[in-house]
């Protein structure tokens, strides 16, 4: 993870996007991340193993509705675009009824779920 974090500190989110991103996990050994909110516990699965991390639990709560795909789009397409922090982007997909969500870096999608056994929507990176 120190490898991670000091080539995180090294782009600008706002000009590179989260794809860019994408890529410095993947070079850095992840190969799927799997985030559960609203703890923001993350499990990375790497080429040597496997780390959780905790997050800062998120407050509020969850609109608890079906995932809407369009607002849903939007959110993705402002995080790919940099234009929200990761929190802010964590944030909304709470508020957009997601629970988890799963990046897997070799094949290079996001699943979107509203429940751990529900049917995901799936997005490319």
């Amino acid at each position: 993870m120190e490898k991670i974090s000091g080539k995180a500190l090294t782009f600008r989110v706002k000009e590179q996007g989260a794809p860019f991103f994408a890529d410095i996990l993947y070079g850095a050994g992840i190969v799927s991340a799997t985030w559960s909110l609203p703890s923001c516990e993350c499990l990375y699965l790497t080429r040597k193993g496997h780390m959780s991390l905790d997050g800062v639990p998120l407050s509020g709560s969850s609109g608890r509705l079906p995932v809407r795909e369009t607002l849903l789009c939007q959110a993705v397409n402002r995080q790919y675009e940099g234009t929200v922090s990761f929190s802010e982007f964590l944030e909304e997909l709470w508020r957009l009824g997601v629970t988890q969500y799963h990046v897997d870096y070799i094949r290079r999608t996001v699943t979107f779920r509203p429940g751990a056994d529900a049917p995901g929507l799936k997005w490319s990176l």
